[in-house]
């Protein structure tokens, strides 16, 4: 884990945390070493104090370097890696806090233009093969998008149950996160943490479980032809 005792300068010259030199005199008043130490507590109240805290300057940083897409998820996904971290004791000097979310603000925008520069490389060396073939699904085609359907089905219920219910209902039944939260008594924090938490836990579990699939499938074909 990186130093927190670290406070690298701002990159591209932006600072994720800075927003209006007001916000900049409200974010030094905090009383750090409390709201760290309700979060090692495991109190809402410290989550969501660090949540109200980092959520205007993160969201400005996020939006103006990689712009409106997934905005939410990416800083939820912020705010719980530095939620992991205090919980671990891997923040020992609770006043340099600062310091370590622009570390991880920093490196999730870097890893992200990264994966954006990536996909486009590739997608523009697929484009000619793709411009040549057939859209329609054969038979053989569908049977293996009703496979990966079932498995999707399959991970998501052994989801934990709350965040199952959060993502079926956002997700699949298009509910608003108003109704969600206030049906499930929740915050709109914990809702978006949960939320977010839960889709990065989904994502995971299911390409595990497509590449399980596509091993097994690569050995029943290697043995049908041994």
């Amino acid at each position: 884990m990186t130093n927190t005792s670290v406070s690298p300068s701002p990159a591209n010259g932006v600072d994720p945390l800075a927003g209006t030199s007001q916000n900049r005199g409200q974010i030094r008043d905090h009383d750090w070493t409390n709201i760290v130490a309700q979060i090692q507590a495991g109190q809402d109240t410290g989550i969501e104090e660090l949540y109200r805290i980092l959520n205007r300057g993160l969201r400005y940083y996020l939006c103006r370097q990689l712009g409106q897409q997934d905005l939410e998820d990416r800083l939820h996904e912020i705010v719980l890696t530095v939620i992991s971290a205090i919980r671990k004791g891997r923040l020992r000097e609770p006043e340099r806090i600062m310091g370590f979310v622009r570390i991880v603000a920093q490196r999730r925008v870097a890893g992200e233009i990264e994966k954006l520069v990536r996909n486009r490389k590739r997608e523009n060396d697929l484009s000619p093969a793709l411009s040549v073939v057939d859209q329609r699904l054969d038979p053989e085609q569908l049977a293996m998008m009703r496979q990966k359907v079932d498995l999707m089905k399959s991970v998501l219920s052994q989801m934990p149950e709350r965040q199952r219910e959060i993502l079926v209902r956002f997700y699949r039944d298009e509910q608003r996160p108003e109704q969600i939260w206030q049906e499930m008594s929740l915050t709109e924090t914990q809702f978006r943490l949960i939320k977010s938490r839960a889709k990065a836990t989904f994502g995971i579990r299911g390409q595990r479980a497509l590449q399980r699939h596509a091993r097994s499938e690569t050995m029943k074909q290697a043995a049908c032809c041994a």
